[in-house]
Order: C-alpha cells, then sequence, then structure tokens
C-alpha cells in the first residue's frame, strides 16, 4: 500500500526524530497491544505520556485517521489531552486519503503523496 509506506517514510521519522518511539502496546500497558494496522509512537514528557497513532483503514483502502493525545504517567493515566486530526473544525473524525466513493483503480500514487 503506497499511502502507508509514504506515512512510515515521510511522517513518523519526523516524530522519532523529535523524541517519539515506537510501540507495540499502549501506554506502557503489556495487555493493551497495538493492532496491526496502526503506527503508534510515543515519548514520555515532565510526568505524561504524548502519543501519536496513524490508524489505517481496516478494509485496505488506503487512507488513515490521524490521533494525537497526552496522559499522565501516574498510576491512574488521567487524559490530559486528546485530539482527531480532521480537516475541517466541523468534523469529530476524518479519513486522509482515498474517499469511499473513488474506485480504488482511480487512485493514484500522485494523489497519496498530495495527501502526505
Amino acid at each position: 500500500m503506497v499511502l502507508a509506506h509514504l506515512v512510515e517514510v515521510q511522517l513518523v521519522p519526523a516524530y522519532l526524530t523529535a523524541g517519539f518511539r515506537r510501540t507495540s502496546i499502549y501506554m506502557n500497558d503489556p495487555t493493551d497491544m497495538v493492532s496491526g494496522r496502526e503506527i503508534h509512537l510515543e515519548r514520555e514528557k515532565h510526568g505524561e505520556i504524548e502519543f501519536v497513532t496513524f490508524n489505517f483503514d481496516k478494509y485496505r483502502r488506503p487512507a488513515f485517521q490521524f490521533h494525537i493525545g497526552c496522559r499522565k504517567a501516574a498510576p491512574n493515566q488521567a487524559w490530559v489531552r486528546s485530539a482527531k486530526v480532521v480537516a475541517r473544525s466541523t468534523q469529530l473524525f476524518h479519513f486522509w486519503g482515498k474517499p469511499w466513493w473513488l474506485p480504488s483503480r482511480w487512485w493514484s500514487e500522485r494523489m497519496s503523496l498530495r495527501v502526505i
């Protein structure tokens, strides 16, 4: 999938440079595993765990959602803030990538590059 590869090579390195690390579990909880269709990054800073998650479409459509957030690192892990990155302020969530109504054969690599 071209879009997932572009996220991996063009977006993830910027977060790794900023001190995030790729994890296979959420918030240091070994019972809460990251799905195989997600890229989950975390960093601990000032007693908080900041995270970024790229959640890819479950039907293999070249699209993803982008979540950011922060929780306390203390035992209760209270939420500090959480958001989904959307295209318009009126949206609650947004899939970045191929619209559901567009046939896959018309989605090009150039379109994926434009999304990134």
